[in-house]
């Protein structure tokens, strides 16, 4: 035998497909020869049960599931085959590709087409023919052992075969007979979940290919077909399910119709776009990769809408890509009359690109691209269709931010009211955002709360849950600045989404900084550290979003006292935004590289750095352009360089309370409760040193009960420290008492008062409809009551909490 002087390989296909009994074979593979390697090809779920009857055959078996070529095994197999039959034929690299590209590294359909190259049927020149031609053997191939060869091509027609489905292709009532055909092909995978059973890819687009190439209006008739079955089937199912077969229909009306089928694709993709669905955009394009697209336009759609994909996985991490995206697509569709789907796109895209130049960087910060951004903006408010989702923020884009207050928030309000008319309650929670980061970063507390609320009760907006999602989700930052940190967390997780985690429920604006920010502003620095470290990770390549992480990271170390990490994080954030340049928008961005070293001048007060502090308080009061401009840092500010000369004595007493009072008249006018406390305690501690008692325990009363009406935690700290804030540095009891005995009856008097007193301060002649504090105004309430409704809203870390009276009363 040869087997005794040679090894011999065997190979068997399809091993399925042969009539001898499991016995049978049995008997042939255990008696073979030792020098004899069997290999056989065959269904999984096809393989006899060799085990049985004692043959225990399997235990010498290596079982390897036969996967898709890589690229590489698929060139290397195109090099041997040619070589074999001769080499008179060389493929350069990239012809090899394109050739691969159209048997989709199918082996068998890769093998036709060499065959025919090598016997002259085809020709390098006409890759078009080689389609066609090979198609066409590769599907009489496929068919040959099939009864009826229609049945193959019509279930080739849908991604998953069912009984139901291939009835419903074929026009019958009953095709189990032909699905069960169908289940003994070698070339067919069942579904997980008892789903019906599919086509191996390169297969299945082998046969459509050639259906569209030879038959299209079978093509088309099976298509619409599917279309309908698939919808109909759609109405019997929910969520993910309901999903798949609404896909499914999308998938099928674009193969049978093309035009109209993306005309519905469309309208998908802005739905999922428009409510930020990153997952349902990424699965309609992964669908998308299987249409077979012929129309120009369609191409540039799915172009545009990939790049918008990318812009939701870091708008800074594939910027050149996108931007030479969108800008080849304004030059392909650069033609006039410009009409239908082009004139929709070219409209889309312009709005893109100008949201793409409205980034802060430093290569676009010239009068070159500003101009060209002007000319943009020009075209896309011309030819915009009225109608679209996102009229209102060509609207937007058209406002100058770097204007004054007033000028801005009246043009805002002119958006916001055309969308009230329009009932468009998705723009007016948009336009609510833009509104409200105005009003926040400038300060305006009362309208911040007002708008939302006035927004957030809009019939229009409360009908859909993501309306109000992102109504509140912007911005709840400004709710911290106010002293709400527990009402800001509670928004952020029950009405946005936020997890533990950082993650969101819903989709939409990005909030990753205000939910850490409402969380460590109240104590609980455990909880946020995590969540900030894994944020900066995250962002680590994404410079513009990782300043902000930095920010909050150096804002949180500085409430715990660690002042050198603080300071650390800050410069480093600062230099990150002075490298991108900021415009002054001031909507787009929670702080301007200024805030930045506001907080940096907070560092230096708890430092004891008194000149540095000085500097750069001055300095951010020098850089605000206009009157109403960021107040309530405005407001910080003059604090911050009141206390800072008076310690460095570079400034009268005279001139010292002239910035207090400054600092006064516009924390009174805004509701700064935090400010007005701390100016109150830094002159309490002025009339201390003056030895002005009177007047020292007057000013306590009014910073403790302006810091009642911020928050406990405010007030805990005007009282025992220590200062996050560091603009009062000593706080009211251990400033007392480093005056003896006339400090003791300052806190005793303290004591006393706070045990029989009333809410009174704050009441204002005219009552505002909104109020910035959440404890109730009014001479009725009590202090003990006013404390008890304080210590309740805001619980911190659940730990115990040390009331006033105790503090002032030096009891330990």
């Amino acid at each position: 035998m040869i087997a005794e002087k040679k090894r011999v390989v065997l190979f068997l296909d399809t091993l399925e497909k042969l009539s001898a009994s499991e016995d049978l074979i049995g008997e042939i593979v255990r008696s073979i020869h030792p020098n004899v390697l069997m290999v056989f090809a065959l269904r999984r779920d096809k393989a006899p049960d060799w085990d049985r009857a004692g043959f225990n055959l399997t235990i010498h078996a290596i079982f390897e599931e036969l996967r898709p070529l890589k690229d590489e095994s698929a060139v290397e197999m195109v090099g041997r085959y040619l070589d074999a039959g001769g080499g008179e034929i060389c493929l350069e690299e990239k012809e090899v590709k394109k050739l691969l590209r159209i048997t989709r590294k199918f082996p068998l359909w890769t093998v036709i087409v060499l065959d025919m190259l090598i016997r002259k049927e085809i020709s390098l020149e006409d890759f078009m023919a080689i389609k066609e031609k090979s198609t066409e053997k590769i599907v009489d191939y496929l068919t040959r052992e099939m009864s009826n060869n229609h049945i193959l091509e019509t279930a080739a027609i849908v991604h998953r075969i069912t009984p139901s489905a291939l009835s419903a292709l074929l026009g019958k009532e009953d095709a189990r007979t032909e699905f069960e055909e169908l289940c003994g092909m070698p070339f067919l995978f069942d579904r997980s979940g008892g789903k019906g059973i599919s086509l191996h890819d390169s297969v299945r687009s082998a046969l459509c290919e050639n259906l569209r190439y030879h038959c299209r209006s079978r093509y088309r008739q099976l298509n619409l077909r599917a279309c309908d079955y698939f919808q109909n089937e759609s109405e019997s199912f929910e969520g993910k399910e309901w999903e798949w077969f609404q896909l499914e229909s999308l998938y099928h009306k674009v193969c049978a119709d093309e035009k109209s089928g993306m005309e519905l694709f469309i309208i998908e993709a802005e739905k999922a776009v428009k409510y930020a669905n990153v997952d349902y955009l990424q699965t309609l394009l992964n669908g998308m990769n299987d249409y077979p697209l012929e129309l120009p336009s369609s191409i540039l759609w799915k172009r545009y809408y990939v790049s918008i994909l990318k812009e939701f996985f870091g708008v800074l991490i594939y910027f050149e890509e996108i931007k030479k995206t969108y800008e080849d697509i304004l030059k392909k569709t650069k033609q006039d009359p410009l009409t239908g789907s082009l004139k929709f796109l070219r409209a889309k895209t312009l709005l893109r690109l100008v949201r793409i130049f409205s980034i802060d960087r430093p290569s676009y910060v010239n009068n070159e691209t500003m101009e060209r951004k002007r000319l943009l903006l020009e075209e896309c408010d011309r030819i915009f269709p009225g109608d679209d989702w996102e009229w209102h923020e060509v609207a937007i884009r058209k406002i100058k931010f770097n204007a004054s207050f007033r000028d801005t928030y009246k043009e805002l309000r002119k958006v916001m009211d055309s969308c009230k008319q329009r009932g468009d309650g998705y723009a007016i929670s948009v336009v609510c955002q833009w509104i409200k980061g105005l009003l926040g970063t400038h300060g305006r507390w009362r309208e911040f709360l007002k708008v939302e609320s006035e927004v957030a009760n809009m019939p229009s907006v409360r009908k859909d849950y993501q309306f109000l999602a992102k109504t509140y989700a912007d911005w709840q930052l400004v709710r911290v600045w106010m002293g709400r940190y527990s009402e800001a967390e509670e928004i952020l997780r029950d009405k946005v989404g936020m997890r533990p985690n950082g993650s969101r429920k819903y989709a939409g604006n990005d909030v990753y900084v205000d939910y850490p920010a409402a969380i460590y502003s109240q104590g609980r620095y455990s909880e946020v550290i995590p969540m900030l470290d894994a944020a900066e990770k995250k962002y680590g390549k994404i410079k513009f979003e990782r300043r902000g992480v930095l920010m909050h990271k150096g804002i949180l170390f500085l409430y715990q006292g660690k002042t050198k990490k603080a300071k650390k994080c800050l410069l480093e954030s600062a230099k990150i935004h002075d490298l991108n340049a900021d415009n002054i928008r001031g909507v787009n961005a929670a702080y301007a590289s200024h805030e930045l070293k506001y907080y940096l001048a907070l560092c230096c007060l708890h430092n004891k750095d008194w000149e540095e502090a000085e500097k750069k308080f001055g300095n951010y009061l020098e850089a605000l352009c206009f009157d109403d401009f960021r107040m309530y840092f405005r407001c910080g500010s003059l604090i911050g360089v009141a206390c800072s000369c008076g310690k460095t004595k570079t400034k009268s007493e005279e001139d010292i309370l002239c910035l207090l009072n400054d600092a006064e008249k516009i924390a009174k006018k805004y509701e700064y409760n935090d400010h007005l406390a701390s100016l109150w305690v830094i002159r309490g501690n002025f009339y201390l040193e003056k030895e002005r008692w009177e007047d020292a325990e007057s000013a306590y009363r009014n910073a403790l009960l302006f810091a009642l009406r911020y928050n406990r935690f405010l007030l805990d700290e005007m009282i025992s420290g220590p200062s996050r804030r560091g603009v009062f540095i000593f706080s009211i009891v251990p400033s007392c008492l480093r005056c003896g005995n006339k400090g003791k009856e300052i806190l005793e008097r303290l004591g006393d008062w706070w045990m029989i007193g009333k809410n009174s301060i704050g009441q204002s002649e005219k009552t505002e409809s909104v109020q910035v504090s959440p404890i109730p105004k009014g001479v009725e309430a009590s202090l003990l009551e006013a404390e008890k409704n304080a210590r309740n809203i805001e619980k911190g870390d659940l730990s115990s909490q040390k009331n006033v009276f105790d503090q002032l009363s030096l009891r330990k």
